[in-house]
């Protein structure tokens, strides 16, 4: 079984540390960890694998990486896990030898996905301060979503959206009609705009509605 032969090269690793051939053990029990899902010890081991032998880690430099990913939670979570993977990621991505090899691609896509994790957990955290009548908490939450912009300029008709809806919260519904007017000339096919509108004219939208209601009755 893979659980018994892990705690027994866990025992050889501890016993025989400054042994020569003791990092390929390494390498074996770092992917007899990863293969049962115990991801923090498989990270653990694949870390001091290519520490100790740089010029050949890439695989386990990646696989570190995956272990580390394949710790992170929902977006409502604590995001150390998160943000330590993408720390990793910008170190192997950094290593000239490792950003030359076959798994640089894949690197790059988890490093994509857990900033667009942190994002939505920005977001996330944004419309909790707005729901609980915290503006000053949403407006500094803001302005760290906006620094996404500079890598993430997808986000743009979102954050719109979402400037709207504290600009509503703070009764400032010029404001909000401005974020509105700027979505419907730059994103009119998102559907952000059409959300924003919603948002912005709900109380016209309603009384239009009414209004149908009492022709059709």
């Amino acid at each position: 079984k893979k659980g018994d032969a892990s705690r027994r090269l866990a025992l050889l690793v501890e016993r025989y540390p400054d042994h020569k051939n003791i990092s390929d053990h390494r390498l074996v029990l770092a992917d007899l960890y990863y293969d049962r899902g115990v991801y923090d010890l498989s990270a653990d081991n694949y870390k001091k694998y290519y520490e100790a032998n740089p010029s050949k880690g890439e695989g386990a430099s990646y696989k570190h990486i995956r272990s580390l990913f394949n710790q992170t939670l929902t977006i409502d979570r604590d995001p150390t896990p998160v943000r330590k993977t993408m720390e990793r990621c910008k170190e192997h991505l950094g290593n000239p030898i490792y950003a030359q090899g076959s798994n640089a691609t894949d690197v790059k896509d988890i490093l994509y996905t857990c900033e667009r994790k942190l994002i939505d957990r920005e977001i996330y955290t944004f419309n909790f301060y707005l729901q609980h009548e915290k503006i000053t908490s949403a407006e500094r939450r803001m302005k760290d979503i906006e620094k996404y912009l500079v890598q993430h300029k997808d986000l743009e008709p979102q954050i719109l959206y979402l400037k709207s809806k504290l600009a509503m919260r703070k009764k400032d519904k010029q404001q909000a009609e401005q974020f509105a007017v700027t979505l419907a000339e730059n994103f009119s096919t998102s559907e952000y705009a059409d959300m924003t509108q919603r948002l912005v004219h709900k109380k016209e939208l309603r009384a239009q509605a009414e209004k149908q209601e009492q022709f059709l009755f």
